[in-house]
């Protein structure tokens, strides 16, 4: 998983939001505390779906504040503090040749364990349903 980093530079004082190399465990870039507004005013759900616009071929797992995700032997997992907390898929869909759009697929602890496999196919499965459509 790669993860999505905060920083401020030391000369601008502007935020920069990147990339960053994870474990290399799960092919997707993973968004923490995916449901919050930190102090800069901007939501991370908001900065995740333009991360993903510059990286349109990763998956995204927005894990919220109070959650996490557990994968273990090929399965994964959300357990919570809090029974709204939730992790979500996000991934970028093309609709046409001129549009793309994020579909957001979310997970919670009472839906139990899913395979890695199906977990980082959330989403895709909505995207190339829409592409079927519009061929036809």
């Amino acid at each position: 998983m790669h993860g999505f980093s905060h920083f401020a530079t030391p000369y601008t004082g502007i935020g920069v939001r990147d990339r960053v190399d994870g474990l290399g465990f799960i092919p997707a870039l993973c968004i923490p505390h995916h449901n919050i507004t930190p102090s800069n005013g901007r939501p991370r759900a908001v900065d995740s779906d333009e991360m993903l616009l510059r990286y349109p071929d990763q998956a995204a797992i927005g894990i919220d504040e109070l959650a996490a995700v557990v994968v273990s032997d090929n399965q994964a997992w959300v357990v919570s503090a809090d029974s709204d907390a939730a992790c979500c898929v996000k991934r970028v869909v093309d609709d046409d040749e001129e549009s793309v759009r994020i579909v957001t697929q979310k997970f919670l602890a009472a839906d139990g364990p899913i395979t890695l496999g199906n977990l980082l196919l959330l989403g895709k499965m909505e995207g190339m349903r829409k592409r079927r459509k519009l061929k036809r």
